[in-house]
């Protein structure tokens, strides 16, 4: 995989390298808190993707595999869809799905090992929450 931080097209691309430990993406893209809100908010939406585009993103093909997803957890209020990245337990981005719901979560940090990538727990917190 590269990365190309140039309109250039006569520059090589660049080896992603290991930015887990700045919560950045491949080729150092970094987001704040806000701006991560921001593009959630829009996709939920349906300004960067339609509607029906983001529903086959979450089902998956007919292997169930998800484009963008990593998996949906079945709630109470809802199928919790997740993606962590690569796993590495420091980012994890959830899609509470449901019928009268809009709730998004994103949580980063800068450390490798940590359990925030424990979708299982999101997921308990989240039907816990409600009164």
């Amino acid at each position: 995989m590269k990365y190309y931080n140039t309109v250039n097209s006569n520059v090589a691309g660049y080896d992603s390298g290991d930015h887990l430990t700045d919560a950045a993406g491949a080729g150092g893209l970094k987001l704040s808190a806000m701006h991560m809100a921001q593009i959630i908010t829009a996709a939920r939406a349906n300004m960067i993707v339609p509607a029906n585009v983001m529903a086959k993103m979450k089902a998956g093909d007919s292997n169930k595999n998800q484009m963008g997803f990593d998996n949906g957890i079945t709630g109470t209020h809802g199928v919790y869809y997740h993606k962590n990245g690569a796993g590495a337990g420091n980012a994890v981005l959830f899609d509470f799905d449901g019928p009268a719901l809009n709730v998004q979560l994103a949580i980063t940090t800068n450390t490798k090992g940590t359990e925030v990538t424990n979708t299982g727990v999101w997921a308990t917190l989240f039907d816990q929450s409600w009164k």
